[in-house]
């Protein structure tokens, strides 16, 4: 009789050593009398198919994490990480394999693999938070002040404009900056598109 979770692929078998692991399983032999039998696929891992090769259990994907021993596939074994977070390693049993977002940068996506995933915060903005799951948290660069770096996470990345100019919150470069008495508008910058707005 084959192992619990286990069946033969052929009639009339013979052998135990015929029985094939049912999906989620491999057959181990780790008892002290050396009894085969089917053991789980542990957490982070997955297998889709009948076989009794450990080497079949799957690691589950960048982007993320085991839940459960003897997963069958990946949507019933693993996670996919947060919006604000990402895994950049395959076969990560909980969620903390799953990381922030760095300062600067933000993510509204699930199951990001890698940290160069997260979107950097736009020019002429910043943000210390880490972790973050929307733009919102991209603090605009302050009225004559710009930013020109992507990703910035601190105040002092926004440069002051030249004496005798002014710029409106969330310039992004020292072409934002107007002299007020040469000048009666300041360029607005909305979604990278230069507006005029009067002063």
């Amino acid at each position: 009789e084959c192992p619990l979770h286990s069946r033969t692929l052929q009639k009339a078998s013979l052998s135990e050593q015929q029985c094939e692991c049912e999906p989620g399983y491999y057959m181990s032999s780790g008892d002290v009398d050396g009894v085969l039998f089917c053991e789980r696929c542990s957490v982070g891992k997955y297998k889709p198919f009948v076989g009794n090769l450990e080497s079949m259990c799957v690691e589950c994907p960048l982007g993320f994490y085991g839940v459960v021993t003897g997963a069958h596939n990946v949507s019933d074994g693993c996670t996919a990480c947060l919006p604000g977070t990402y895994n950049d390693i395959t076969g990560a049993e909980s969620v903390e394999g799953c990381r922030d977002c760095k300062k600067g940068k933000y993510s509204v996506a699930y199951g990001l693999g890698a940290a160069s995933l997260c979107t950097d915060c736009p020019q002429g903005s910043y943000s210390a938070s880490v972790g973050a799951n929307s733009s919102d948290v991209c603090i605009l660069c302050p009225s004559g002040k710009y930013g020109t770096a992507v990703g910035a996470y601190m105040l002092s990345t926004c440069m002051d404009c030249a004496n005798g100019k002014v710029s409106a919150p969330g310039s992004a470069g020292e072409y934002s900056c107007v002299g007020v008495d040469d000048v009666g508008v300041i360029p607005k910058e909305a979604s990278g598109i230069l507006v005029g707005i009067t002063i």
